[in-house]
This record gives C-alpha cells, sequence and structure tokens, in this order.
C-alpha cells in the first residue's frame, strides 16, 4: 500500500516493483527510516529490499565496509547532494535488477519513449523469461526520466545540464 506516499524516490520504488511484479506499481510498502538507522535496515534481510531518498557518495565512510550496492544516480541536487537507489552488496543478482530497472527510465528518456509508448521498450532477457517486459513495465508505470523528474522536481529544482 503505497497510501499518501509521494515524489520521485517514490516513483522509482514503483518502477522497481512493477519491472518485478507484472506491471503492479503499487505493490510496494514504504517505511520511513532514519539515516542512522538506515544501514541497519537495509542489512537486516527482510526488511528493507531498496533504499531511496538517501544522499550517497561512493567514498562515504559511513557505507564502508556496509556491504551497499548503488544504482545510478537519479537525482543531483544543486548543492551537489547524489541520489541514489542502494540495495544489499551480498544479493548481486537484486541490485543488477534494480540498477537496470532504474537505467531503464533513462533509456526511455533518451530514445523518446513516454509512459503513453510503454509499448514500444525493448523485450529485456537479463533476468530470465518472466521478467522480459520488465523495461516495458517500469516506464508504463512511472515514464521515462524526464516524466517522473516532471512530475516530482520540476517545480522545485528545473532540470539543467
Amino acid at each position: 500500500n503505497t497510501g499518501g506516499w509521494s515524489g520521485m524516490d517514490v516513483d522509482v520504488c514503483r518502477a522497481v516493483a512493477a519491472s518485478l511484479l507484472a506491471g503492479d506499481r503499487d505493490a510496494v510498502q514504504f517505511i520511513e527510516v532514519s539515516e542512522e538507522g538506515f544501514g541497519a535496515a537495509l542489512a537486516d534481510e527482510g526488511q528493507l529490499d531498496v533504499g531511496a531518498g538517501m544522499m550517497v557518495t561512493l567514498q562515504n565512510d559511513r557505507n564502508e565496509d556496509k556491504g551497499f550496492s548503488f544504482s545510478s544516480p537519479y537525482f543531483y541536487s544543486s548543492t551537489g547532494d547524489v541520489f541514489a537507489l542502494s540495495t544489499r552488496e551480498d544479493d548481486r543478482q537484486w541490485s543488477e535488477f534494480v540498477f537496470w530497472t532504474l537505467n531503464f527510465l533513462f533509456y526511455a528518456e533518451e530514445v523518446g519513449t513516454r509512459r503513453t509508448q510503454a509499448s514500444s521498450m525493448p523485450v529485456i532477457n537479463l533476468f530470465g523469461p518472466d521478467l522480459v517486459r520488465m523495461a516495458r513495465q517500469a516506464v508504463l508505470a512511472v515514464g521515462n526520466y524526464g516524466e517522473v523528474y516532471e512530475r516530482n522536481m520540476a517545480s522545485i529544482e528545473p532540470r539543467a545540464g
């Protein structure tokens, strides 16, 4: 149940859910975790599958030796903060799945595929026959990266670069 959750972080998590669960973008449970509790929540298998909304740097001491994997950044703030999805490093296949799901949103924008055209997304055979439509499902659920940005961030921080 997504309740009243909204925003860029929520949309990228919905894209992951839709990619994995045959388009069900609402098959996700959001929990609020403090910055201090984030590492423990991610390390505790079963409590948190994907972390979103936390600033990350790949050279951040707090993440060293904690076993995190990061997606491509999905947001760079005007102050230089970087946001990426986080997963457990010891689950390589899941980390790659999350990485590729987010990258399909970037790809869709690059080739001009909008949410209404999601059926034109390519068939992807990275994670087996049940997930060949994962790119389509992600874009159908939330739109391409530009649509996600426009819906959630454009009025706050106009896109540049």
